[in-house]
């Protein structure tokens, strides 16, 4: 049996709703309007509102890039949440080491949804780094002890 760990810096928690599609034009003149806030500086701050669709994805990456049990990988990505809750310009700011890990920490990530961040009643796009670790721990089979 293996074991996913996704963490959130700070109690950063995951989303799932977006905001109605506009035009490119719309886009970027909303976009200029709208404030970057550093996360730290967030209260409250977003929350991951589809975990069970982001455990899937972390599940799915995690046989993908972890092999044997007792495995750990942990990779700090740079996140932008726009304000509709999407995370944007996805970076890794300190890899595993593992292309593969690092790879499967952005998947992770493009998966997320939060609740659209807000500061004073409006709404802010907030950048932060956020940990994303991967945990692979033995079965209960593999912890038996051997027989004497």
């Amino acid at each position: 049996m293996r074991r996913i760990l996704i963490t959130a810096a700070a109690g950063l928690a995951l989303v799932a709703s977006r905001a109605p599609a506009q035009s490119a034009a719309a886009d970027s003149a909303a976009a200029d309007s709208v404030p970057t806030v550093e996360f730290e500086q967030m209260n409250p701050k977003p929350r991951l509102r589809n975990w069970p669709h982001v455990r899937m994805v972390m599940g799915n990456e995690m046989r993908r890039v972890i092999r044997g049990p007792d495995q750990q990988w942990r990779v700090d990505v740079g996140v932008i949440i726009e304000p509709d809750g999407t995370p944007s310009t996805l970076v890794v700011a300190r890899s595993s080491g593992n292309a593969a890990v690092d790879s499967a920490a952005l998947a992770v990530m493009r998966a997320s949804r939060y609740t659209p961040p807000r500061q004073d009643g409006h709404p802010v796009r907030v950048r932060g780094i956020l940990p994303v670790t991967f945990e692979s721990q033995p079965s209960a089979a593999d912890a038996r002890p051997y027989p004497r």
